[in-house]
């Protein structure tokens, strides 16, 4: 069957768009989802076509097509609906491109997550860490070599455990890379905020249930007891 995905060049100038609009592609997330448009035309049956989802809600665009190829975007917040009977609705590529850069607008306008009330809403206990009991001395050598070996741990659990896109491995692999790195600059206080920070932030990025949050946290503390100041399980 004909393939009806976005080609690569295509999703890249979405991901173009979304940063023109000010926002994080990271909140993104392609996908497939089979055509409504296809459906309609007999004997051709359904086949799966390129959508955008935002995170953490139920908006979308869906870059839907008809078998002859034309543009049929249907998305959450609406700017058309999907239909196949007025040409006014069909799109060619630059046309899905307009309409697409319309719903970045919607969303900006929208009632949109507040990503910082959720990141609080990914916190550890307080009780998780004795952040103020710690003195802000720098690592010594021996020190920093152990955070560095505890990270490493850190991202094996986490690629172990989540299931991650290529884009979101990458992601949890450079926020770890960047504490590895602050380790060797900072105060272990100032370090220790930081990494708690950069840990809520990867847990957002993942979308993780409450269940698998707790778990990223258990993996945090298993690998850093001994050198941090962190609460025994």
């Amino acid at each position: 069957m004909k393939d009806y995905l976005l080609l690569r060049t295509q999703t890249n100038k979405i991901y173009e768009c979304i940063q023109d609009a000010g926002l994080d592609p990271l909140n993104f997330e392609l996908g497939e989802e089979s055509s409504e448009v296809g459906s309609e035309y007999k004997p051709v049956s359904t086949y799966p076509v390129s959508i955008v989802r935002y995170l953490h809600t139920d908006f979308y665009f869906k870059f839907d097509r008809s078998p002859f190829e034309d543009f049929f975007c249907k998305s959450h917040p609406s700017t058309r609906d999907l239909t196949i009977k007025s040409p006014s609705y069909k799109f060619d590529w630059e046309g899905a491109l307009v309409s697409f850069r319309e719903w970045l607008l919607r969303l900006k306008e929208q009632e949109v997550p507040d990503l910082w009330e959720q990141l609080e809403e990914y916190a550890p206990d307080e009780t998780f860490f004795n952040i103020e009991e710690l003195s802000n001395v720098p690592f010594s050598n021996y020190e920093a070599e152990k955070v560095t070996a505890s990270l490493d741990k850190l991202h094996i659990d986490i690629k172990i455990n989540f299931n991650l896109n290529a884009r979101r491995s990458l992601f949890v692999e450079r926020r770890i890379e960047y504490l590895k790195e602050a380790s060797n600059r900072l105060g272990r206080k100032d370090w220790m905020h930081i990494a708690i920070v950069v840990i809520m932030h990867i847990a957002v990025s993942l979308a993780l249930s409450p269940d698998k949050a707790k778990l990223l946290w258990d993996f945090v503390r298993s690998c850093f007891t001994g050198i941090l100041q962190l609460r025994a399980p």
